[in-house]
């Protein structure tokens, strides 16, 4: 283990590996770093046996949700709520697109600002449908060329002579660049580029606590940890 404000080797941990085959997830107990500092031990006879048990892992779908499955919309701001609203948010994978305290890839509409906005009933409405209301500023473009082509991305830059996309958005530092006299045709998509269904993993309690999670602007340290989350603290 290396400590946050030391450059060299200060502990070294020793366990005894479990016989039985098995996943064991690990995680860092610190508060709020497993979602990011997390893994899994798969125990097993040989790779395919390790693999198969990982197969069996993956979730399935609960059910195809939709807003009329929620007559009622009550969330919670007490902390078992949010922590388990932050499990969902990782099952949901929705850490791959979005940032929320800090955790998950800055793909997709920055959360915290959007939950300003989007409350509630609406705020599940675009989590089960997100082509419902689409951010302007992920919008996907189609550009029908002249040579028959179509680009389809989000536009990152533009100027008079081309547009610049991002046509995979797990991909953003790959740009492709469309001259303007090359496109006969521009059409804005109706269809939002984050996928729908991505809630139906989750049970009905579990989408309540994931709003919750998101309107409480995830999960923040207790004010006695904070300086110990802090690198550039160092202890007396």
């Amino acid at each position: 283990m290396i400590g946050s404000t030391r450059k060299s080797l200060v502990h070294v941990l020793r366990f005894r590996a479990p016989e039985q085959p098995g996943i064991y997830p690990y995680v860092c107990t610190f508060p709020g770093h497993w979602i990011v500092m997390n893994g899994d031990m798969v125990v097993a006879k040989d790779e395919a046996a390790a693999e198969a048990l990982l197969a069996a892992r993956q979730p399935t779908v609960v059910k195809e949700w939709t807003l009329a499955d929620f007559p009622e919309v009550e969330t919670r701001r007490d902390e078992p709520s949010v922590m388990k609203g932050m499990q969902a948010f990782v099952k949901a994978r929705c850490n791959q697109c979005h940032v929320v305290a800090g955790h998950g890839v800055n793909l997709g509409p920055d959360l915290v600002e959007s939950v300003k906005k989007l409350q509630g009933r609406k705020l599940l409405e675009q989590i089960l449908d997100p082509s419902s209301q689409i951010h302007e500023k992920f919008q996907t473009t189609q550009c029908v060329l002249s040579d028959g082509r179509v680009v389809a991305g989000v536009i990152v830059k533009e100027d008079a002579a081309e547009i610049q996309l991002i046509t995979n958005l797990l991909a953003p530092q790959a740009v492709t660049r469309v001259r303007k006299a090359d496109i006969d045709q521009r059409i804005a998509s109706k269809i939002s580029p984050m996928p729908q269904g991505l809630a139906n993993i989750l049970a009905k309690d579990e989408i309540l606590d994931l709003l919750s999670f998101l309107e409480a602007g995830g999960y923040q340290l207790p004010d006695h940890l904070k300086s110990q989350h802090d690198p550039a603290h160092k202890p007396k």
